[in-house]
């Protein structure tokens, strides 16, 4: 029941553009599985010039000039997951969907739904229970002080200096604002940043204005995960090319980072990955991609996550990677009795009963005996 309630919902996924994808401009394809698991579970590929007519009709702008992503978010025809650009070029369609993408059949709406896409400055924070796992793992209490207090100047001088004012709306989520302090200084966003400073401001605390741990690390992204195709990297090797502030697209060839998805609850759901940055991978900017070798895929060593647009936060700031690391934590799938025929009535019922309202109580919970502990 709550698997084709799950199906059924993806049909109402909020998407920033649709465009036509006929049938004859994709394919199936494979997924790489090793020993029982898929470790392109939910990540398809697309060709550049397909990434390309996404940028142009979404009208992706940076710094003045048209920005291809590498990753997008899609929902179409039943698939849902990501694409990302093939890095061989070497494509007879414009997309190639795996079989991991695919939830259901029987749509014949041919709109290709774009949800999201890998962006640069897509800045990463720590909250209350990354900071409670950071900590455990032996990182002091006084870097996540410092840390904060960096946080806190960022904001109050984001008012007078043009690239901390750059760096704080983009983690803001303003990109455009951003862009516009490029092109015409600080001066030109007054209003827009008085308001983000307002917001970051009051993120600090909560509807019971008890205070929360709510703050930007400038040496971390929030990226798409994609799969390495070529097979190159190993197991606790990754591959990440970000855009640096002043500095353009960066590797991070040869710097250990930590990885995490939200929400995590274990210090096994945070992992520490080698970066080896592959020529043939060269080209996937603003994304971390994974080995597809090893025993475990490393996403789900993350919360359970995979690659069907989870974001994974990426930090190689020294002062947050831990000497040693806890073992991952396999979180096993929920059991439910199958029910071969599902009616109408079955789906209403299960829509008027359903809330989040658990993810809450887990969250207070777990934040609640970390402090207790």
């Amino acid at each position: 029941m709550a698997k084709k309630s799950k199906r059924i919902g993806l049909l109402f996924s909020e998407a920033e553009l649709g465009l036509r994808l006929s049938q004859d401009q994709f394919k199936d394809i494979p997924d790489i599985e090793l020993n029982g698991r898929i470790f392109t579970d939910g990540c398809g590929l697309m060709s550049l010039n397909f990434a390309r007519c996404i940028a142009r009709l979404k009208k992706i702008i940076f710094h003045g000039n048209c920005y291809t992503p590498c990753v997008i978010q899609i929902r179409y025809r039943g698939y849902k997951g990501v694409l990302m650009v093939n890095p061989s070029q070497e494509m007879d369609k414009a997309v190639h969907f795996r079989k991991s993408m695919r939830k259901f059949t029987g749509s014949k709406d041919d709109t290709l739904s774009v949800i999201q896409y890998s962006k640069p400055y897509s800045f990463g924070k720590l909250n209350a229970e990354l900071v409670n796992l950071l900590s455990a793992l032996g990182i002091p209490d006084d870097v996540f002080l410092r840390k904060q207090r960096e946080y806190f100047d960022l904001i109050t001088k984001a008012s007078e200096d043009p690239v901390k004012s750059f760096i704080f709306m983009s983690y803001m989520g303003e990109q455009n604002a951003a862009e516009n302090i490029l092109l015409n200084g600080l001066e030109s966003i007054g209003p827009e940043l008085k308001k983000a400073q307002h917001e970051a401001w009051g993120k600090m605390f909560d509807k019971k204005d008890s205070e929360r741990v709510h703050f930007l690390v400038p040496n971390s992204r929030l990226l798409f995960g994609v799969c390495d195709p070529t097979g190159k990297l190993r197991y606790d090797e990754c591959h990440v090319r970000v855009t640096i502030e002043g500095g353009g697209v960066k590797s991070l060839n040869g710097s250990w980072v930590i990885v995490a998805r939200n929400p995590c609850l274990h210090p096994g759901d945070i992992r520490k990955l080698y970066v080896t940055c592959l020529p043939e991978l060269n080209q996937l900017v603003e994304c971390i991609v994974f080995p597809t070798t090893g025993h475990v895929p490393a996403p789900s060593m993350m919360s359970g996550g995979d690659l069907d647009g989870d974001q994974f936060f990426v930090s190689w700031d020294s002062d947050l990677i831990p000497t040693s690391m806890h073992e991952p934590h396999f979180y096993p799938a929920a059991k439910e009795k199958p029910k071969h025929i599902i009616s109408h009535d079955d789906l209403v019922r299960y829509f008027a009963r359903y809330n989040s309202a658990s993810l809450g109580r887990v969250k207070n919970l777990f934040l609640d005996s970390s402090s207790i502990s």
